[in-house]
């Protein structure tokens, strides 16, 4: 008989050696059993994280929390055994009355719950038709819908099913972690987190644009602030989902043989991503927005110095968007770039945060300067207009 179930990938190496040890096992009762392990999937799924909490007595517990929707990788395995579905019948759970007591220790063969009557269980046999103190009994359904009581020395007699067989099935099943469905995993348990790719993009375009891209090494970096919205189920916000698409695409057409880019491009030909690579994907809209202003300056003519230094300026703005952020203990230091209606490029560094929608600034010329042959005004005492 054969049964596919799904493993965690992370788990495989976990579930071959038991079920190396298994096989070992089956062989005493002379029950064969091979395995065979098939295709890997990716699973998008709630899961239930355990999360350490303090109790009102100081201690520590665990419960269970439902968290954000996250892509797991699996693969499919297919145990071949004994039947546990013969002549009609199949074996839905084996009950024991545990030693010294009147408690029953329930265990699913092929049901997928447990019978609250299965836990007071008069032991009995309808096979045999005795009622004695048994130390285990089995549950057994037949195709027709009947539902039997049945003792161990009866089982294979009244259903040609061999109880050995029964236990390695149950074996195999608690190896492998099943769900509600006996279907393979549990993905109610611990699992190894994939996130979707455009998903991080998007949280990294709404970062970036608030903060501008920090690096991973230092304090508040946007790879932090990316797993904090995952976390936090932070929402996203539809416009950055599209651009987060656009970006795929460009990078999927890149042809930059940078170590790099090729390995986002690795990265982007999947739908998930493990959270040790969101460094790459933070910074890809950096990346590409840099790409299209060099698209820009390609068709516009070159920037010009504005004003005098230390003179006024009115700035008619175009663009206006945070290159990147850092924390000091003045706080938060952010600097723009800001293009005008012209084309010209200005920065200012400064510690506000401005308003998303602007359309004029006057400011203060700092400096002229040139950043990679583009020349830049440089601006300061900037006020919003």
């Amino acid at each position: 008989m054969k049964n596919t179930f799904k493993v965690y990938l992370s788990r495989k190496d976990e579930v071959e050696k038991s079920l190396v040890k298994l096989a070992k096992k089956a062989t005493k009762y002379n029950i064969p059993l091979s395995w065979e392990w098939g295709a890997v999937t990716e699973e998008r799924v709630q899961v239930l994280v355990p999360t350490p909490y303090q109790t009102p007595n100081g201690g520590m517990a665990t419960m269970l929390y439902p968290v954000h929707k996250y892509w797991v990788q699996a693969q499919e395995l297919t145990v071949d055994m004994q039947p546990i579905h013969q002549s009609g019948w199949s074996i839905l759970a084996h009950i024991e009355r545990l030693d010294g007591s009147d408690q029953r220790l329930v265990t699913l063969i092929t049901a997928t719950e447990t019978d609250p009557l299965w836990r007071v269980w008069d032991m009995r046999c309808d096979h045999c038709g005795t009622h004695r103190a048994r130390k285990a009994v089995y549950i057994c359904k037949h195709d027709d819908g009947r539902v039997v009581s049945v003792g161990s020395t009866c089982l294979k007699e009244y259903t040609g099913i061999d109880p050995a067989s029964v236990f390695s099935w149950a074996l195999v099943k608690d190896v492998i972690g099943t769900d509600e469905e006996g279907e393979g995993i549990d993905w109610r348990g611990m699992y190894h987190p994939r996130y979707d790719v455009r998903e991080v993009l998007a949280y990294a375009i709404q970062e970036v644009g608030k903060y501008g891209y920090i690096k991973a090494s230092e304090p508040h970096s946007t790879k932090d602030r990316v797993e904090t919205d995952f976390s936090c189920e932070e929402e996203v916000k539809p416009e950055n989902l599209t651009r987060a698409e656009a970006i795929v695409a460009w990078v999927k057409a890149q042809d930059d043989f940078s170590d790099y880019m090729a390995n986002c491009k690795a990265i982007c030909q999947c739908e998930s991503v493990e959270a040790k690579r969101f460094g790459y994907l933070c910074y890809l809209p950096v990346a590409y927005d840099k790409a299209m202003e060099r698209e820009r300056q390609k068709m516009q003519s070159c920037s010009e110095y504005l004003g005098e230094v230390g003179k006024r300026l009115d700035v008619a703005v175009k663009e206006m968007h945070i290159v990147t952020s850092w924390e000091s203990v003045y706080g938060t230091t952010f600097v723009y770039k800001i293009v005008d209606t012209c084309g010209n490029i200005l920065t200012w560094k400064t510690s506000v945060m401005v308003p998303d929608e602007v359309k004029t600034l006057k400011g203060t010329v700092k400096a002229h300067s040139e950043y990679r042959g583009v020349r830049q005004t440089e601006l300061t005492r900037c006020k919003v207009t």
